[in-house]
């Protein structure tokens, strides 16, 4: 069986490589031309290491057609748009995956966006996998959400020894609470000054608040202590790896919004997802990482946060 994947970044290929090693098939969509040609040739320039040969990739959209399973695995800008363009190449029984996180520029949860754009079934794939350990074969574990007979079907094609595949059908609360646990990984490393006491101290008030964005948007609390949640937000929040607890890193030695966001050099979601999420509501965690982000003094801004017990 060939799968298809739509995005030949990072954790695209991290999943097309974990399939493969499988024995499946992969063939994957991706828009950079020179990154096709060093998928083809069996090497990754994001995460330098070498390729299954039973990974194919393409600048076309076709190369997806015929697959009964397709990731989406886009940067979430371009979830819609994707979707909207493989329509003509997926079959009514394809079934599809949104492994892409965070939400739209209108603040959409991306598995919404992409069931607007097609007919098809719609799971989502979330949870603390940094894709070099992936593709290292590291053991991983990752939350399947959707419809009760798709995840098993899921979880049977990823499950392995090195894979581990909680099943889930709160699709909403698992993109929820992706969205969330970047906000919460900039606040780690805004506070990594303050040492493991002082991280631990603000990450407990945050997944506190994201409990609450969570279930108040129509998630479930269960999903909150799953993988999807409360792993990810250990793996993201105190992980060398995670892009925005580096972002917060940075912040914390001094550098500025747009100085940080350079040195990063790749998208940093929570920065986004704050966005969105302050728009919907209102919470201690982040209120803090929006008055950092404004200039104001993170010693100051700490206090505030401990003087306050929840979301309004």
């Amino acid at each position: 069986m060939n799968i298809g994947v739509l995005g030949g970044g990072s954790f695209g290929i991290a999943l097309a490589s974990h399939l493969a090693r499988k024995g499946y098939g992969l063939r994957v969509f991706e828009i950079d031309q020179k990154r096709v040609d060093g998928i083809n040739n069996g090497h990754h320039d994001l995460l330098d290491v070498d390729l299954p040969d039973n990974i194919l990739a393409s600048t076309e959209l076709s190369v997806v057609q015929d697959c009964p399973i397709v990731l989406v695995a886009v940067p979430s800008q371009f979830v819609a748009s994707t979707c909207k363009n493989v329509k003509q190449y997926l079959s009514e029984e394809t079934v599809v995956v949104c492994c892409s996180k965070g939400f739209d520029a209108d603040g959409k949860l991306l598995f919404e966006v992409i069931e607007k754009v097609i007919d098809n079934k719609v799971a989502v794939l979330s949870g603390p996998s940094f894709a070099k350990e992936i593709v290292a074969g590291n053991l991983t574990g990752v939350t399947i959400a959707g419809d009760k007979k798709v995840v098993e079907e899921l979880s049977e094609v990823f499950s392995s020894d090195k894979f581990y595949v909680q099943p889930s059908t709160d699709r909403k609360g698992v993109q929820l609470a992706a969205g969330f646990k970047n906000v919460l990984a900039i606040v780690s490393g805004i506070v990594s000054k303050e040492g493991h006491n002082g991280q631990t101290l603000l990450l407990t008030k945050g997944f506190s608040d994201l409990v609450k964005f969570v279930v108040s948007n129509g998630g479930k609390v269960e999903t909150c202590y799953s993988l999807a949640g409360f792993g990810d937000v250990i793996l993201t929040c105190t992980g060398s790896l995670s892009r925005n607890r580096t972002f917060g890193t940075l912040l914390a030695e001094g550098k500025s919004k747009k100085q940080a966001l350079e040195e990063v050099g790749m998208v940093v979601e929570g920065v986004k997802a704050l966005e969105i999420i302050k728009k919907k509501i209102s919470l201690p965690t982040v209120e803090f990482l929006d008055a950092v982000l404004s200039g104001k003094s993170v010693d100051k801004t700490v206090q505030k946060i401990l003087s306050q017990t929840g979301g309004k």
